[in-house]
C-alpha cells in the first residue's frame, strides 16, 4: 500500500516551495498525469513522489523548460507502466480467448446462460484492463 503525503511533505523532501511544486503539479496535469484529489486537493503518493522526483532531476538542467521535462517525465511513465502491466494484460487476453475459442463446444455442453456470462465476465476483465492503462 502507498504512503500518503501532504504537498508541504512532499515540497519539504522534494526541497522546493509549495508554489513550485502546484506548478509543476499543473505542469504534469496538463500533459495528461492524473492525481487523485479530495475537497479539491491533490493526493499524493509514493507513485506521485517519485514522479515528482524525476521531474525535479531533469529540471535542475539550466535551459530545462517546465513544459517539455512534463512532456519526457509523461512519455517516461507510459512506457514503464505499459511494460508493468503488460503480463497482466496478456493473461486477461489469454484467458478470453481460450474461452472464446471453446465457446461452441461450451454451449452445446454446458448451461449456455452460465457460458456467455463467463465469456462477458472475461471480456470486460480485459478492457477495464485496457482503459486503466491506456494513457490519456
Amino acid at each position: 500500500m502507498s504512503n500518503e503525503y501532504s504537498s508541504m511533505q512532499i515540497s519539504e523532501q522534494l526541497e522546493i516551495p509549495e508554489s513550485t511544486l502546484r506548478r509543476w503539479c499543473k505542469g504534469l496535469e496538463e500533459e495528461g498525469f492524473s492525481f487523485k484529489r479530495t475537497r479539491n486537493r491533490r493526493l499524493y503518493g509514493d507513485r506521485e513522489l517519485d514522479v515528482l522526483r524525476e521531474l525535479k532531476q531533469r529540471m535542475a538542467i539550466p535551459s530545462a523548460q517546465l513544459e517539455t521535462v512534463c512532456k519526457e517525465v509523461m512519455s517516461t511513465i507510459v512506457v514503464i507502466e505499459t511494460t508493468a502491466a503488460e503480463p497482466y494484460e496478456n493473461e486477461k487476453r489469454e484467458r478470453f480467448e481460450s474461452l472464446l475459442l471453446a465457446l461452441a463446444d461450451n454451449l452445446y455442453w454446458s448451461n449456455p446462460q452460465s457460458v456467455v456470462s463467463e465469456l462477458t465476465e472475461a471480456y470486460f476483465e480485459m478492457e477495464e484492463g485496457r482503459k486503466r492503462d491506456k494513457p490519456n
